[in-house]
């Protein structure tokens, strides 16, 4: 066996070694990476991985736009990944409130932008999504959907505010075959007959949202809404109103409201002039009203086109997920 000392002779060895690993590995990856693509163009995240996909490699490919859960589609592997993300938002919860500083209390500097790194410390995503697609444009205007191929032709979507800007909106009936309704009264006739052109599955209503209807105003409240439409349940609720947010909930995120009919809530919030010293305290005081009513963040987007800067909450309801 003296030849293996050779160092001339070891190359050979060496690199039919080397092919043989490359190879395996290859063999291990490639079919997780399959199925990527069935949203044309959205971009995948993992949140969770059993430690088979891990030792797999698998893991390197997470949001690169390959979806490395296509095939665990089987309700048994939903069931227990469910199971598995509420044990972990549970544990996340318990980290969280555990360092829970001054920052976070009501002594915030007035500094918008050191207060919106402080609120975004706080309000970091708690519950772990196994699949997250994001949907619509790259930067502003883009949303994040938990477990979207779980939603089909049967799925309600409430969008609330377009600004004629529907990119969102199309690509997760083009991914799904879900019914998405549009909600604008501010929209011009030329907008309305625009987005009202795109596909028969976006529905276009010229109404606006708040807490309390007032019909000769087109203002609706949700639950009215929902009882107008004959809709029990709202699949994705995307919320884009420029700071009705803060005021349109109320009824249906109050304490005694619980389990609200809403799988995800998807919300932008705005750090602006418009609400000066209180902002801090306005988004945070609406991020508690939505995890008191069920509520959990599964990820979060600053959105750093406009100044201040403002940011893109997902929630989703575990006891509601699909």
């Amino acid at each position: 066996m003296g030849f293996l000392c050779d160092p001339w002779l070891q190359r050979p060895v060496i690199i039919a070694a080397s092919c043989l690993v490359l190879g395996i590995l290859v063999v291990a990856v490639i079919p997780y990476g399959m199925g990527a693509s069935e949203s044309g163009g959205a971009s995948y995240s993992a949140g969770i991985f059993p430690q088979f996909a891990v030792r797999q490699g698998l893991h390197m490919l997470a949001g690169r736009g390959i979806d490395v859960h296509a095939s665990w589609d089987s309700e048994a592997q939903h069931e227990r990944l469910l199971r598995e993300a509420i044990q972990t938002m549970e544990e996340n919860i318990m980290r969280r409130e555990s360092y829970i500083s001054p920052w976070h209390t009501g002594h915030i500097k007035d500094e918008k932008e050191v207060y919106l790194k402080e609120l975004m410390e706080y309000w970091v995503p708690i519950y772990p999504c196994y699949r997250e697609v994001r949907y619509g444009l790259m930067g502003d205007g883009g949303k994040w959907v938990c477990n979207a191929h779980r939603l089909n032709g049967q799925s309600i979507i409430y969008s609330i505010g377009s600004n004629a800007q529907t990119y969102f909106e199309m690509e997760l009936i083009g991914a799904t075959g879900a019914e998405v309704h549009v909600f604008d009264c501010t929209l011009k006739e030329a907008d309305v007959a625009k987005v009202t052109s795109l596909s028969p599955l976006l529905v276009f209503h010229p109404w606006c949202l708040a807490d309390e209807t007032n019909q000769d105003n087109n203002v609706y409240s949700l639950t009215d809404i929902m009882l107008n439409l004959g809709h029990t349940f709202v699949d994705v609720l995307k919320v884009d109103c420029e700071r009705c947010e803060y005021t349109s909930f109320k009824s249906i995120l109050k304490p005694q409201v619980s389990n609200p009919p809403i799988g995800q809530f998807l919300v932008e919030t705005y750090n602006g002039a418009a609400l000066e010293k209180d902002d801090h305290k306005i988004v945070d005081t609406f991020l508690r009203e939505l995890e008191s009513a069920g509520f959990q963040l599964f990820h979060l987007e600053p959105n750093w086109q406009w100044w201040p800067p403002g940011a893109e909450w997902a929630f989703v309801n575990p006891s509601r997920l699909g």
